[in-house]
């Protein structure tokens, strides 16, 4: 059986989000047009219209409401609005179908289910929760440390996310810091700098 390739999921999910124009430290796949890549996100609603199906033929495929269906040559990614109340676990299930995708998985690459399903994980929590930002982060503003609802707060994730990534964080013991890392961190200063510029005026008593 083979075994999850965790430093491919990260660095596939770092060269990706480098394609991104980053707008912000949430990262909301919905923002962004893929079609250059061949992939589009869409709701079930939508699609059941265009190919003339029922919602129902489309509801109930996968636990978090996304999947991929192939389409006139695209990767359409789809999530079922009925459910997007919950719109942490509907980001993160997008973005984990972008990790599918962007770390090449294939119904005939060979590669055990379980094990895709883990390393696309890997990528939706590299694209979500940076490491590098993070370290950034726990650097210059959080020397006490990092806790789950600090990386709720910071990314817009889910505290199931969050948690799981702090275990991550802890169980690794070392950070990536390579030249492309940097060059992503880059991308994501302004924003840091912008969160804690606000977290400090917050703080401030009014005058």
């Amino acid at each position: 059986m083979s075994r999850p390739d965790f430093q491919k999921a990260q660095n596939c999910a770092t060269d990706f989000l480098l394609q991104c124009r980053i707008k912000s430290l949430v990262f909301e796949p919905r923002d962004y047009d893929f079609s250059s890549s061949g992939i589009i996100i869409d709701t079930i609603q939508n699609y059941a219209k265009i190919v003339r199906g029922n919602v129902t033929d489309f509801q109930g495929r996968n636990i978090d409401g996304c999947y991929v269906v192939k389409y006139n040559g695209f990767n359409i990614i789809l999530y079922d609005e009925s459910l997007d109340h919950n719109t942490e676990h509907t980001v993160f299930g997008l973005t984990h179908e972008l990790g599918h995708i962007f770390c090449g998985h294939r119904d005939d690459d060979g590669i055990e289910d379980s094990v895709k399903e883990v390393e696309a994980n890997f990528f939706a929590a590299q694209v979500l929760m940076p490491e590098i930002v993070v370290y950034h982060i726990l650097q210059h503003y959080c020397s006490q440390g990092i806790d789950s609802f600090d990386l709720m707060g910071l990314f817009g994730v889910s505290y199931e996310a969050a948690s799981k990534r702090i275990k991550t964080f802890n169980n690794k013991g070392f950070w990536n810091v390579s030249e492309r890392d940097q060059l992503l961190l880059q991308r994501f200063i302004p924003f840091i700098k912008a969160h804690y510029a606000n977290v400090i005026s917050s703080r401030s008593p009014a005058s």
